[in-house]
């Protein structure tokens, strides 16, 4: 991490390191969260009121690369936005 002091960054390590692999992936699942509902906030702000079907394809979008939305979705993040 180039933005974080150096002990800051050691002390973040020490305490990854004391948890357990349950405490981890409560974690990882907890920013996965977080991370999902900052995107859909920012779908909505920038699209609307729109359905849960263009939500979910617009948040696939983000994750997923053009050719793959195309192949699987149907859906071209390249013409209708991500």
């Amino acid at each position: 991490m180039d933005d974080t002091d150096a002990a800051a960054e050691e002390v973040m390590i020490a305490h990854l390191r004391r948890m357990t692999p349950a405490e981890r992936l409560h974690r990882a699942s907890e920013l996965r969260s977080a991370a999902l509902t900052l995107a859909r906030s920012r779908i909505r702000r920038w699209y609307g009121d729109i359905d849960e079907r263009e939500m979910q394809l617009r948040l696939a979008a983000l994750w997923l690369d053009a050719d793959t939305m195309r192949r699987v979705y149907g859906w071209d993040p390249d013409v209708k936005g991500r």
